[in-house]
């Protein structure tokens, strides 16, 4: 059999066996990385295999409580509480951040979301980097994020014995904070010992015969082109993939605290029945949660309006520029032949879907990050002379998440409890909440950050009810079965109980969102379901298609 008989699907199939049959390697995956803060090249399989990092977070705490008699039928509690919860270090010195901290997110567009966000020709930054900081690391003096120091969290109650009824009736009430600054070491493994510079993972795939029988050091060509990157180097932005995600921790990050509050009436029904109904509550403020810096600019830029231009069957100047002399494959060359950027876009089967979905953010996204047109990834911006930051803030990267205090929730509810004690072989408790808890459910406008989208959240259960209880089996000496064994055949089939458990809860909220980003690329999007926009938006998509049946024409 010769390759001329070979069918082209065929042809990757027929390499992959030849290689197996004949011992060769078709590839290698090399991970470079560094085991010190003062490397100045990488280290691989050669000298090393362990990846070395040692994360600490030293969190310490003291309280002092107290309950006081203040008479006979109210007892009064007190407490104080103080937690330290420190910042996280690498005892080996690989602990880094972003140069600057949280200034150095933003790029080469600015140091902060005033100078660099929505700002399409800002240049007042520089190429995003990495430092290694904390103890033991060159530079002790500077931390992941600032410590905090204040956390105090006080505490009082109170259960007042109402004297005057005459069933036994209890009032109960209390406040008090919590602060919730637990480490989480999974997040510390990518954002702090695993930054951009700190490993480099390269691919080869041998054009020629590689034997490795008896001659590892045959490999050493590969592992050699690898070097050329070296450690810690901000990552350029021609050979950026633009698409790589980063999180960034702000410098005033403190920690979360929780109020907590309950007031509650106890009443004895019958000597061994008590009902209980009360109200919980809790406020969760600065929880943490991260800040999109690099949501898609598609306002000042111009994109939006160019976008609206083509979504309509016109040609926007803009698109020209970026696209010009672009060949498109089975479309043409954008700038011959009639040929405009904006009826490429609605032809290409690349870009087609996000004009007729109404899908801004995503077609801004793909101009930023596509190598469809040349001149590498983000190759539109460059071919049509524009800023690599045109369409975001930092195009070295993908998703820039400031990991900071952002968030807030809110809990209440009414909590009734009917409890029998243990009496006559039964004892059980039935319990039903109504609640309602409410936080951040994503951010709609990322222009306005300060207006988070409050809503309902996803572990929110409206009812829930429970019932668990205990009876004592009618056998053995003790009961009406049996009540004559005794010896091993009471203790056999005697004090057996049957203790059901039983719960209900009202099911998870509903929640209607788009993935097209009418809005940016990266910001949530819920559905609007306006009969009169669906009408404006059928006419759109009607006007669209006809519109490409005469282009192809």
């Amino acid at each position: 059999m010769c390759s001329s008989d070979l069918n082209a699907n065929d042809v990757t199939t027929a390499q992959t066996l030849l290689s197996n049959l004949s011992g060769t390697i078709g590839s290698v995956q090399q991970q470079l990385f560094v085991n010190s803060p003062t490397a100045t090249d990488w280290t691989d399989y050669r000298s090393g295999i362990l990846f070395r990092r040692k994360h600490h977070e030293n969190d310490w705490d003291f309280w002092v409580k107290d309950s006081w008699k203040a008479s006979k039928n109210l007892t009064l509690s007190f407490g104080l509480r103080y937690d330290k919860y420190g910042t996280p270090y690498d005892s080996l010195g690989l602990g880094g951040r972003f140069t600057g901290g949280q200034s150095g997110l933003f790029g080469i567009s600015g140091t902060s979301f005033a100078t660099a966000q929505w700002a399409p020709y800002a240049s007042s930054g520089s190429l995003t980097s990495t430092e290694f900081v904390g103890k033991a690391s060159p530079q002790p003096g500077k931390l992941i994020y600032g410590n905090d120091w204040n956390n105090l969290a006080p505490s009082i109650g109170f259960a007042y014995n109402v004297p005057w009824l005459k069933s036994a009736t209890v009032i109960r009430g209390g406040y008090g904070i919590n602060y919730a600054g637990a480490p989480d070491f999974l997040s510390y493994s990518s954002n702090i010992a695993n930054l951009p510079g700190f490993n480099f993972n390269y691919n080869s795939a041998p054009a020629g015969y590689v034997n490795l029988a008896g001659n590892v050091t045959a490999l050493n060509g590969v592992v050699a082109a690898a070097a050329a990157t070296k450690p810690f180097q901000p990552q350029a932005l021609a050979t950026s993939t633009r698409s790589t995600g980063i999180t960034g921790y702000a410098d005033n990050r403190v920690i979360p605290y929780i109020q907590s509050f309950n007031f509650s009436i106890q009443r004895a029904l019958t000597r061994d029945i008590t009902l209980e109904v009360g109200w919980v509550g809790n406020k969760a403020t600065k929880l943490w949660s991260n800040t999109q810096i690099n949501e898609t600019n598609i306002i000042e830029n111009g994109l939006l309006d160019a976008f609206n231009v083509t979504r309509n069957g016109g040609n926007a100047a803009l698109f020209d520029r970026m696209l010009n002399g672009v060949t498109l494959t089975g479309i043409g060359t954008v700038g011959q032949g009639g040929l405009t950027g904006s009826s490429a876009l609605r032809r290409s089967t690349n870009t087609n879907q996000f004009i007729a979905n109404g899908d801004v953010g995503g077609l801004a996204n793909f101009l930023n990050t596509s190598n469809a047109f040349g001149n590498g990834n983000g190759g539109a911006l460059r071919n049509g002379g524009l800023p690599e930051n045109f369409i975001t803030v930092n195009p070295q990267y993908g998703s820039v998440n400031l990991a900071g205090n952002n968030t807030n929730s809110t809990y209440h509810s009414l909590q009734t409890t009917l409890s029998q004690r243990y009496a006559r072989g039964f004892s059980g408790q039935f319990s039903y909440v109504w609640s309602k808890n409410l936080g951040d459910t994503g951010l709609r406008d990322p222009r306005n950050r300060s207006m988070l989208s409050k809503g309902v959240l996803g572990n929110n259960r409206t009812h829930i009810v429970k019932a668990t209880g205990t009876w004592d089996l009618p056998f053995g000496s003790k009961g009406y079965i049996g009540r004559n064994a005794k010896g091993w055949l009471d203790k056999t089939i005697g004090g057996w109980q049957l203790a059901p458990v039983i719960q209900w809860a009202s099911g998870a909220p509903l929640s209607f969102t788009s993935a097209i980003g009418t809005a940016g690329f990266r910001v949530a999007n819920t559905a609007d379901m306006r009969s009169e926009e669906h009408t404006s938006e059928l006419q759109s998509h009607l006007n669209l298609v006809c519109r490409l049946l005469l282009e192809k024409k």
